[in-house]
């Protein structure tokens, strides 16, 4: 899975092993390609270090590894289901919690990729793992951020589902967006991960030119099959969470699930999508 704390830790069982293996080439082909930070030349033609952080299966890096083979990519994540033999020569990776810190020296990396990291810290814990990322990211080095708001919409009036949450059918909007940010507040995480990563990598001075391109991501029959597997994986987070949601909402977890049934049907039923942000810069300072 991807780098979590203990704030909020999710599954890591062969279902989520399987998901991750999956996940690059569905976020690939929605963003049409791995990155979107203009280093693609320099990749092919020169020596670069890559870093990836909460690389997961390893499906980002073994991508980039065999589309850049003059480049070296190492992927770190906390939960070790990453592939430990037969490996590219071009390619490593290291079991590590990034609040323990990152075991590079200073000016190793000419990119450093994140996805969907953005809820799994604090602020405050977050604050420290830029510093330390920071130093590692060398001057005309690229930071690429992917993470999205934990908010479905449609453009049907009937259905409005949050990700940590919901159908619209079981709570009102007011109390589902409230418990909702009562969930999230509770651990100290942001419901707003985009802007927030944004604003804390801006805040450090060194990134004066940061950009985010917002990408739609359509859930449901409709779409076909990448709505499907889009929807498929929204369900799966929203049944991972059970534990930590349904007690919070005073029902059981089979009650949850339950719910979390009619929202796929819901979503079957409309042009249901969320968004993928995905931020990127380049140092200066």
């Amino acid at each position: 899975m991807v780098v979590v704390s203990i704030t909020l830790k999710g599954p890591n069982d062969e279902a989520e092993v399987i998901r991750l293996d999956k996940s690059n080439v569905f976020y690939k082909h929605f963003c049409k390609g791995n990155f979107n930070s203009p280093i693609e030349e320099r990749l092919l033609n020169q020596s670069l270090t890559v870093l990836d952080i909460g690389c997961g299966t390893g499906g980002w890096i073994l991508d980039m590894a065999k589309n850049y083979p003059n480049s070296k990519f190492i992927g770190i994540d906390m939960s070790p289901v990453f592939p430990k033999e037969n490996l590219p020569e071009n390619v490593e990776f290291l079991e590590c919690n990034v609040l323990d810190g990152l075991p590079f020296e200073d000016d190793t990396f000419d990119l450093v990729h994140e996805r969907l990291v953005g809820m799994a810290l604090t602020n405050s814990q977050w604050k420290i793992v830029i510093e330390n990322e920071l130093r590692l990211i060398k001057l005309d080095g690229w930071i690429e951020i992917e993470d999205i708001y934990p908010i479905i919409e449609t453009t049907k009036h009937f259905l409005l589902t949050h990700f940590f949450s919901l159908s619209i059918l079981a709570l009102s909007k007011k109390l589902f967006l409230h418990l909702v940010r009562k969930f999230l507040n509770s651990r100290g995480l942001s419901t707003s991960a985009p802007d927030d990563l944004k604003m804390l990598w801006s805040e450090t001075g060194k990134f004066p030119n940061i950009q985010c391109d917002k990408i739609l991501i359509p859930l449901g029959d409709r779409a076909g099959i990448w709505g499907k597997l889009a929807l498929e994986f929204s369900t799966f987070g929203l049944r991972a969470t059970s534990p930590f949601i349904a007690p919070l909402l005073n029902i059981t977890v089979e009650h949850y699930d339950a719910l979390v049934e009619t929202m796929e049907i819901e979503a079957n039923k409309c042009n249901t999508h969320y968004y993928l942000h995905r931020i990127y810069g380049q140092r200066k300072l």
